[in-house]
């Protein structure tokens, strides 16, 4: 009596595996996608539609800033169909935008500012954004150094709310309003009177071309020749009641001049 048995080739359950690395980028408006490998040789992967169905012989593309998953499948006669998936992740670009510091002197009008300088963009992309340069305190016009107060007419937080795939560095400039060297004038008198017991006082006076306040201050001499010497300067006028002579000097000081 001979009996054949019988023979059963099952489907693979565990042989077949398919997988994609993920994928980083910086936006840069081209689009990118996954590429899925079997551990199998020879068999279909598909990558799942927006319908959630796999009909796609290639891997969906995207060229936006997001983090986006890819799903994909491997099947082969004789082995259990894989899945995976993996993400494509595109970062915000960064770009720079810096205007350029600049000034003037006092009593001028303010200059005809440089459109700030744009770096890093796609060539080609944000062609629209308004890189001319307004001053935010032009209203003041003291001498003194003004940082940030160059800048463009959007904030970082429009620029990026306008451009999504765009992260913004906005850099503002200095204005430097310089004291004028010219347009302030000092004397000082030069008096004399036969002793009468009364102090003889010293007197200077300055002018400046705003007609702003000017500050006067005095300063002393003392000794003669090599050793002669200087006090430090005072807004009190020197006197003298005795006979003798006083030397001394008038400085005139203002803000927004060059001090004389």
């Amino acid at each position: 009596t001979i009996t054949p048995a019988d023979f059963t080739i099952s489907v693979n359950e565990k042989d077949l595996t398919v997988s994609a690395e993920n994928v980083e980028k910086v936006y840069d408006s081209n689009a990118y996608g996954v590429e899925a490998s079997a551990s199998v040789t020879g068999a279909t992967i598909l990558y799942k539609d927006a319908d959630g169905e796999y009909t796609l012989s290639e891997s969906p593309a995207f060229s936006e800033v997001g983090n986006y998953t890819v799903e994909f499948q491997a099947s082969l006669y004789g082995y259990t169909t894989a899945t995976g998936s993996a993400t494509v992740t595109i970062s915000k670009r960064p770009v720079t935008i810096t205007a350029a510091d600049s000034g003037k002197t006092y009593g001028e009008n303010d200059p005809a500012f440089e459109n700030a300088e744009m770096a890093g963009q796609v060539e080609g992309q944000l062609t629209d954004i308004d890189l001319s340069v307004t001053r935010s305190n032009a209203t003041v016009n003291t001498a003194g150094t003004y940082e940030g107060v160059l800048n463009i007419g959007q904030t970082k937080a429009e620029l990026e709310a306008a451009y999504t795939n765009y992260e913004f560095t906005v850099t503002p400039g200095t204005f430097t309003i310089t004291a004028n060297d010219e347009g302030l004038s000092v004397e000082g008198q030069t008096k004399s009177q036969v002793y009468n017991g009364q102090a003889l006082v010293g007197e200077g006076s300055g002018t400046a071309d705003d007609g702003s306040e000017v500050t006067i201050k005095y300063a002393v001499k003392s000794g003669e020749g090599e050793e002669a010497t200087w006090s430090e300067w005072s807004e009190s006028a020197p006197s003298i009641t005795d006979v003798g002579t006083l030397t001394y000097k008038v400085q005139a000081s203002n803000p927004n001049y060059v001090t004389v």
